[in-house]
């Protein structure tokens, strides 16, 4: 179900918001503030300050994973503050204070621990050779022993020990992020202007799609990742925008939406993984005269437009959506070129290798890719209780050429792949450079499209539901790397990432309690490059105190997913994530 790279992290946050949370509540489109209620309240009797609890509420959350991929430990404290409203005029405050620890484990590949076990050996047999003063092992050539001991530093670090036995080698590696960050998570001013226009500036969430579990409309506004309800509505999984929203009314159900926000903003932890993972290591090798740009992207350079047409009936809704901007659940792509040692006077020996064929140049730093996405909604009631939804997306993005690295270590020959077989290893690097001008990395048009039976009863919430992905190159150039990365992606590990997949999700929820104070249910959905079952419940004690918890298990289903490497990869088959969550509600 990998389907495509910069798919991967997309589906690797359904973990943290998506497959986690059950949604019981309906956010159909509209009513007119833009798909959930603005809170307001009188003054009363006592004052403002009388009355204090009347106008702040809130709650203090903390939720805590367990998982072989993924451990969480995020807390959040949510203030609502309930100003005041006019006939006209509305008003919206809410300020969180988060602090999150993300812990992310990835495996060293199976042929990478063989491979490099044989490098360290061959190593140390390099070593002892010259040590003995017996020369080198492979010939008379001092420097073919150097050279081999770039390769085997830069590319996997050997452990210094006496012997070099698999065991001993590390398999796997830890990425954190942590972090705290006091934010206003709404913030904004809403004039009613007439019967047939409503302006609203500030800071704003946008609610978007009519599925409730994996919305592919939803994920086209920008999304928190540290939320810790598991009965996480929409509003509570956007992450706000400074932006001006215009909405007319031109008929009494039919609405037109109007945003732009001139500097888009992300949620910190999402930022802080985009830079953890990236996979451009000290070991690469730069062309003489130019190093790697270690700038972190900025977001905010880029603003994001929106124009959604919304139709609401008594039994249907229609929307159409089209957003200008960056999807923030697609990670920054390096834009780097690679070159040939000797063309156009290019260097490519340093002081660590003396023999590179490639290395990079002209290092812009890692850059989000501006992008135009489009979507299509549709929810049609069948019956009191049965609703059928679909929704379906148009975007292109770009994703980087994970599987080739220049890393101080001559390429030029047949080399050994996974099955130890002579294979060429040029073939990547050489489309690169004459087919692909040097851009190491692929543009591409990508789908997705779901659709939904939904089950909503007194007691029993279900939903059936169906998505499909598609991808595929946006240019000739484009599938020429395409062609020559899956040729490099079955040299090194004999798998081909998919361009296409499709899988069934479902969700089955139950009320429980006389007030139906709490829920049961189980389900399955994406987790991480994987499709896993899980079951989830929660209870409210005195209308105060939330308690949720949730279990799940993955798939065998791809072997290559989020953030992977040529040697690291997130190994998400028959993965176990357990996670309890805790709110108090004031």
């Amino acid at each position: 179900m990998r389907a495509t790279k910069g798919l991967g992290l997309f589906l690797l946050l359904l973990v943290q918001c998506c497959f986690a949370p059950t949604y019981l509540l309906a956010q159909d489109l509209p009513p007119d503030d833009g798909g959930f209620d603005i809170e307001t309240v009188e003054l009363p009797d006592g004052g403002l300050w009388g009355q204090f609890n009347q106008f702040v509420s809130g709650s203090l959350g903390t939720v805590q994973a367990d998982g072989d991929v993924l451990d969480r430990d995020i807390s959040v404290l949510e203030s609502d503050f309930n100003i005041p409203a006019s006939d006209r005029f509305q008003t919206v405050l809410s300020l969180d204070a988060i602090e999150y620890d993300l812990t992310y484990t990835q495996d060293l590949r199976a042929n990478v621990n063989k491979r490099r076990t044989d490098d360290c050996r061959f190593l140390k047999a390099e070593i002892d050779n010259i040590n003995a003063g017996n020369g080198t092992g492979v010939g008379d050539s001092f420097l073919e022993g150097e050279l081999a001991k770039v390769r085997a530093r830069k590319s996997f670090p050997c452990p210094d020990t006496e012997t070099f036995e698999p065991e001993l080698l590390p398999t796997t590696r830890e990425f954190e992020v942590t972090g705290d960050d006091v934010d206003m998570r709404e913030a904004y001013l809403q004039w009613q202007a007439s019967d047939y226009a409503t302006l609203r500036v500030g800071r704003q969430i946008m609610v978007w799609g009519q599925l409730e579990y994996l919305s592919p409309v939803a994920f086209l506004a920008p999304t928190r990742t540290t939320n810790t309800s598991f009965r996480a509505n929409k509003a509570e999984l956007g992450y706000g925008q400074d932006s001006i929203q215009l909405s007319l009314f031109p008929l009494s159900n039919v609405e037109l939406e109007l945003i732009h926000a001139p500097e888009m903003r992300i949620d910190p932890s999402l930022r802080d993984i985009y830079g953890g993972f990236d996979s451009f290591s000290d070991g690469i090798v730069y062309a003489e005269g130019h190093t790697r740009n270690m700038t972190e992207p900025e977001i905010s350079d880029y603003d994001f437009s929106v124009a959604r047409l919304v139709y609401f009936g008594t039994n249907t809704t229609v929307a159409l959506t089209a957003v200008e901007g960056v999807n923030a659940l697609y990670e920054p792509v390096r834009d780097v070129e690679l070159v040939r040692h000797g063309q156009d006077g290019v260097n490519c020996a340093n002081e660590d290798n003396n023999e590179a064929v490639y290395c990079f140049s002209d290092d812009k730093g890692r850059q989000y890719t501006p992008s135009t996405a489009y979507g299509l909604e549709l929810s049609q009631r069948l019956t009191d209780k049965w609703t059928l939804r679909f929704e379906h997306t148009q975007s292109e993005y770009r994703e980087a050429l994970d599987s080739f690295r220049p890393i101080g270590r001559s390429i030029d020959v047949l080399q050994p792949d996974e099955n130890n077989s002579q294979t060429d290893a040029t073939i990547l690097p050489e489309a690169i450079i004459d087919g692909g001008k040097g851009r190491f990395h692929i543009d591409r048009e990508q789908a997705i499209s779901a659709l939904s039976f939904l089950y909503e009863g007194d007691i029993w919430n279900i939903n059936l539901q169906l998505v499909a992905l598609q991808s595929e190159p946006l240019t000739t150039i484009d599938e020429n790397l395409d062609e020559a990365d899956k040729a490099e992606q079955r040299r090194l590990r004999s798998t081909v990432d998919e361009d296409d997949a499709a899988f069934p999700m479902f969700h089955v929820t139950r009320s429980l309690g006389a007030e139906e104070q709490g829920y049961f249910g189980v389900g399955s959905g994406a987790f991480f490059n994987a499709y896993g079952f899980g079951i989830f419940g929660g209870w409210t004690f005195a209308e105060t105190l939330q308690i949720g918890a949730m279990t799940g298990i993955s798939l065998e289903i791809s072997e290559n997913g989020p953030a992977d490497t040529e040697f690291y990869h997130f190994d998400a088959d028959n993965s176990i994530i357990a996670q309890i969550g805790v709110s108090y509600l004031f």
